[in-house]
């Protein structure tokens, strides 16, 4: 299991989650090397040390207090060198009609933001939504394009070369 959703085939993951957006936070993260996708959009708040993305052909930096959205179906996964990643993955089912959700977003998480996230931490694991959670997960979800502002510095393209490959690890 990972982030509440179970992985029955490597890399593969099935969604038993009954609610539209479920909260996991984790202190002293570990990942795994490999890529993997889901049916469900992912909100991911770094909240202390940071990660690398890495989806499709590019590499994506999440320092502390910032977040990356990753767009349904996406392929992914994550690495860190950090001695501790502290981080939090919101898993929403279903999202606004607005074009901002179809892409990943890299941004930091300004102070209004992250306290909304701490509070979530409350519903951390909990199968059971209760009325609070899902109008307040709804708010933070329809509130994400307002916060965003884009680090484009925080990507890097992989090159198309192998032989640069080496040298860019």
């Amino acid at each position: 299991m990972k982030c509440g959703l179970l992985e029955k085939i490597k890399g593969e993951f099935d969604d038993e989650i009954n609610i539209d957006a479920y909260v996991w936070y984790e202190k002293d993260w570990t990942h795994d090397d490999y890529d993997h996708a889901h049916q469900r959009y992912q909100l991911t708040y770094v909240e202390e040390g940071y990660q690398y993305f890495h989806i499709e052909n590019k590499i994506y930096l999440v320092p502390q207090n910032h977040l990356i959205w990753i767009p349904s179906g996406k392929k992914h996964h994550t690495q860190s060198e950090a001695s501790t990643v502290n981080l939090m993955v919101i898993l929403f089912k279903t999202v606004f009609d607005n074009d901002f959700y179809n892409k990943v977003h890299v941004f930091a998480a300004p102070p209004v933001l992250r306290e909304m996230l701490q509070y979530a931490s409350k519903w951390n694991k909990l199968l059971e939504e209760d009325e609070e959670q899902g109008y307040f997960l709804t708010a933070l979800l329809n509130s994400l394009p307002h916060f965003c502002t884009e680090k484009a510095g925080l990507q890097i393209p992989i090159p198309a070369d192998p032989r640069l490959l080496p040298v860019c690890n």
